[in-house]
Formats: structure tokens, sequence, C-alpha cells
């Protein structure tokens, strides 16, 4: 004979059937930093790397996701707390893995050296990728950037690297000369240098800095990395389907 508390449960499954159970909302954040994150703060108004969590999350039951615009170094802060679930795809490095678990491979990303095409016609020496031709140079970064150690030892030796809030920012600071190179994605370079009307006026380098895979973070304090299998059987399924490549291309028509 079935218990009446082992009737109620089994009642209980078609009453509350998987898909009308609550779902876990995962909270990610990333800076302002287009194409990959549209807007400048609180719920972004697209982006690449927000429309990849909305495509990995679509195919994991039970879980949502929303993303928030922070500063960057608050978005940090907030994943090592555990006050957010995760960030939107970034590079690894020692540090952030203390406090996040990282995915499979998102997207490949490439770093590029951008400069006043007025100011080197015949582009840089060495194409861009030989470090200590340009260690007399002024470069520009983003505030809490890393792109690579050996080009940022290189060209911190002459001068400091001169900081900035975003890649506007950083462009002003070429135009203005107080800086004769920057170091930024290549995606969110045509993106920005075109939004602001510089295309041609401001230029990337022959050669990539560096070409490097990002990863989705999970924070470890909040215990959102127990979900980092489900993130990456997704993200194979979206490779595989060459959707991954559809949304890192899906900007293509406006750089």
């Amino acid at each position: 004979m079935i218990h009446m508390f082992q009737k109620l449960a089994i009642a209980g499954l078609f009453l509350f059937p998987r898909a009308a159970l609550a779902e876990a909302e995962l909270s990610f954040c990333y800076d302002p930093y287009p194409p990959y994150t549209l807007g400048q703060s609180g719920e972004p108004e697209g982006g690449t790397k927000v429309e990849l969590l909305a495509a990995v999350t679509q195919r994991i039951d039970a879980v949502s996701a929303r993303v928030q615009i922070l500063p960057w170094k608050r978005c940090q802060e907030l994943a090592r707390s555990g006050d957010m679930d995760g960030i939107l795809p970034l590079f690894k490095n020692e540090e952030r893995a203390s406090y996040l678990t990282f995915s499979e491979a998102a997207f490949l990303q490439k770093d590029s050296f951008w400069f006043l095409s007025s100011r080197f016609p015949q582009g840089l020496p060495g194409g861009g990728s030989d470090f200590p031709a340009l260690s007399d140079l002024r470069l520009g970064m983003l505030n809490g950037g890393f792109i690579d150690e050996e080009m940022e030892a290189a060209l911190s030796v002459a001068q400091p690297i001169t900081r900035a809030r975003d890649v506007p920012a950083l462009l002003k600071l070429l135009q203005s000369n107080r800086v004769d190179l920057i170091a930024i994605s290549e995606e969110v370079g045509h993106f920005t240098v075109k939004s602001a009307g510089l295309a041609g006026q401001i230029v990337p380098a022959a050669s990539p800095i560096s070409a490097r895979y990002s990863y989705f973070g999970l924070s470890k304090a909040s215990g959102a990395d127990k979900y980092v299998s489900e993130f990456n059987r997704a993200l194979a399924e979206l490779h595989a389907e060459g959707e991954v490549l559809r949304i890192q291309n899906g900007n293509a028509a406006t750089q």
C-alpha cells in the first residue's frame, strides 16, 4: 500500500511538472565594451557576449540569466564575493582562476595595436608584432586590461603605460597625441572607430598582438560553478552548429 505522503508526492509531480519548477536565474556582469556589450550601465541593450550567454542558457533546463553592465573592477569584485554568479567570456589568468571556474572556450578574440595613420603612414615597425621595436612608443590600455605580458613589459620600459576607463577615451588620447598607440580587441576597435567616424584615421597594425580564446567565468563563492558542465555541453553544441561564429560575426555589417 502506498503511504499517503508518497501519494501526495506523486500527485505533486503532475500538478507541478518539471517545466513549471522555479528557474535558477544566474547573474552575470561585464563592463561597457561594444560590440561585446551594448550600453553604459544597468541592463545591456545587446551585444555578442550577451547573445552568447542567452544561447547557452536556453539549452540548460531550469536556468536563465540576466546581465548587468558594471565598471570592470566592480564586476570582478562581485564575482569574487559571490554577489554575482559569473562574468561574460573573459581571458584566463591565475588570479581570476582563484575565484572563477572557467567554461570551455567561447570566442576566439584577437587584440591589436591601433594608431593614427597620419603618424605612421607606412604602418608600425615590424607590423606591430616586434615589441622591442616599439619600446620607445607611448602605449594606452584599458583600466584593468591584460593582453600580453611580454608586450606590456617591452612597452613599459621607457615610460609607464597610460590607462583609460574605456575605448572612446583611448581614442581621444591618440587624437591628442598623448599616446602613440593603443592596444585593444580588433572587434572592439573596428566597431568603436567606425561608430566615431574615424575609419581610415585610426587603423590597426598589420599583425595582431595575440589571438586568444575567452571563457565564461562562473563564481566559486556563489556556487554557480556547479553549472560548468552544462555550460560546456551547450557551448560544444553551439560550436558544432556554427552558432558561436554566427553570433560573433553578427556585427560584421556595422564594422
